[in-house]
């Protein structure tokens, strides 16, 4: 999974990211815990940061585009190795899936100005799903 944004500020200018997502317990239960990954007070310059958590990474990086511009990318990688996945059915992929993820940033000022509208508009997010899911039986 891939976010992109724009942010006006300086180098020293900070960003907040989190990484919230629901993993599924493998019991039968199928009961989902909310878990959360946090990239707290990054600086625009001091990128990029990396940070593991049990499934895979998340990933932050910034590059500069104007004096006072700045387009962050964090990206989320699922590394979970899984034997004879296409075998696998949903419910036994699902516990190794980050279920609902979403990527939250947060920095002080909101929408871009509006000779940035545009640039702001061309930025990509991206869900991609890796596995090929058997209908459940």
């Amino acid at each position: 999974m891939r976010t992109e944004c724009l942010v006006c500020g300086s180098s020293r200018t900070r960003v907040h990211v989190k990484l919230r997502y629901l993993q599924v317990t493998p019991d039968a239960c199928r009961e989902a815990v909310e878990q959360e990954v946090k990239a707290a007070d990054l600086v625009l310059n001091g990128m990029p940061y990396r940070q593991d958590f049990h499934m895979g990474y998340m990933a932050v990086s910034s590059s500069r585009l104007e004096d006072d511009l700045f387009k962050i990318a964090v990206e989320i990688t699922n590394h979970t190795r899984l034997a004879d996945a296409e075998t696998l059915t949903r419910d036994e992929i699902l516990p190794c899936s980050p279920v609902a993820a979403h990527t939250l940033l947060a920095v002080g000022d909101g929408d871009p100005p509006e000779h940035l509208r545009q640039a702001a508009s061309e930025c990509r997010n991206v869900v991609r799903a890796a596995a090929t899911i058997k209908p459940h039986k």
